[in-house]
């Protein structure tokens, strides 16, 4: 008999044993495949996937002349739901614009950007938070190091990693939630100054009330209170039968029995 014969198109495939009599018997098959490329090329944008503190204005273009783009923000297939695009697309909130090129009834393969907007969050809503990107605003009250603490008026917390900011500067900071040894703290920040020069009381307060309170990283004043004991950097000081660990890192030398 002859050589079988394959013909079909993109979607359909036949394949024809040659020869016009006796029982013909397909003793095996093996079919080869290879993918290929669009030719309308997919969709780019202007701006990259990423974290954004502000709304961010995003505009398609297609390497394909002619070809019309269609996109959704609300994560579903441009190629069945998409709006044709026209103007640049502003993301002011946490979005995913998925795009596809059309062109002679050809559509290119689908691109996909997610944009998240980060919005000034209090630092009691971070700490409520927990984990996770965040982005805040408050004077520093103190710093050791890499170590700093920022407090807002109703909250404070550790920033980690940052060795150039400067006491009584306010900053936004946006960087990632931890806990180290019970401490909340923003690591891997990045801060931009927003005053400069501010002034932060601290807060008058007895032991008693601190170990009755949520103010982790709050700046505080206690007065009266009587050292008790050294152990390298901590120091435990007293009023009446209430105690509290101070970690000492102003570089003040205590001693037991010291008011």
């Amino acid at each position: 008999y002859s050589n079988g014969t394959w013909t079909g198109s993109a979607t359909s495939v036949v394949f024809t044993i040659g020869g016009t009599s006796g029982n013909r018997r397909i003793s095996g098959i093996t079919v080869t495949t290879e993918d290929v490329a669009p030719s309308v090329a997919a969709p780019t944008f202007s701006v990259a996937s990423g974290t954004y503190t502000e709304a961010q204005n995003v505009e398609l273009s297609c390497e394909t002349e002619g070809a019309a783009i269609f996109y959704t923000t609300d994560g579903t297939d441009p190629q069945s739901n998409g709006t044709l695009y026209e103007a640049s697309i502003t993301v002011s909130e946490t979005t995913t614009i998925k795009a596809v090129a059309l062109k002679d009834n050809d559509y290119s393969s689908v691109a996909t950007a997610t944009y998240t907007i980060l919005h000034i969050q209090t630092i009691a809503e971070v700490r409520a938070q927990g984990t996770g990107t965040v982005y805040t605003q408050g004077v520093v009250t103190s710093i050791s190091g890499t170590t700093a603490y920022i407090q807002d008026t109703n909250a404070a917390i550790c920033v980690y990693g940052n060795s150039e900011l400067v006491v009584g500067n306010e900053y936004t900071v946006q960087g990632t939630l931890s806990t180290y040894k019970g401490l909340l703290e923003i690591t891997q920040p990045t801060c931009v100054v927003v005053s400069e020069g501010n002034v932060v009381e601290p807060e008058v307060m007895t032991i008693e009330q601190i170990n009755a309170s949520d103010k982790q990283g709050w700046l505080v004043k206690i007065e009266n209170a009587t050292v008790t004991s050294i152990s390298g950097y901590n120091t435990t000081i007293a009023q009446s039968e209430n105690t509290i660990v101070v970690y000492n890192i102003s570089g003040v030398e205590y001693r037991e029995g010291d008011i």
